[in-house]
């Protein structure tokens, strides 16, 4: 089997994407071959046509991009893989589809929360709509039993 060497990473800054990252890192070629799209989705309050609606500055949304991705890129970086980063607006579900239908990833990984309940029952987990509508692998990495996040 040839290892993975295209993946895409949605991250939002929460310790779940950070474990997703932390097991990409451990999973993937750390010979330079790997490639790592970190993306993350950001809302449309920060929309840049928001901007001149007295929205979000640049500066502001620059900052919510480096605060989603962050830690999962250093941790990528750290292990000596490459990365890119990526961002889109609107809906998380969309956005991951959308930057895996035109970037091509051999492996979508999503760093799961463990929706309970009524969450769970209405589908309300990114990770699980889109294992439903992409065409790709998917690959949803839980916390560890022993974390208190």
């Amino acid at each position: 089997m040839n290892a993975i060497r295209k993946v895409l990473l949605a991250a939002d800054g929460t310790p779940h994407s950070a474990n997703a990252a932390r097991f990409v890192a451990r999973m993937i070629p750390r010979d330079g071959s790997a490639e790592v799209d970190v993306l993350t989705v950001l809302s449309y309050g920060v929309y840049p046509e928001k901007v001149a609606d007295g929205g979000p500055t640049v500066v502001e949304m620059n900052e919510a991009i480096d605060d989603a991705t962050i830690e999962s890129v250093d941790i990528l970086h750290d292990a000596g893989i490459k990365t890119r980063v990526a961002h889109r607006y609107g809906s998380p579900v969309a956005g991951i589809i959308e930057e895996s239908d035109e970037w091509e990833p051999e492996l979508i990984v999503l760093g799961s929360r463990g929706l309970r309940g009524t969450a769970r029952m209405f589908g309300a987990s990114v990770s699980q709509r889109v294992v439903r509508e992409t065409n790709r692998p998917v690959l949803i990495v839980p916390l560890p039993a022993s974390s208190d996040t």
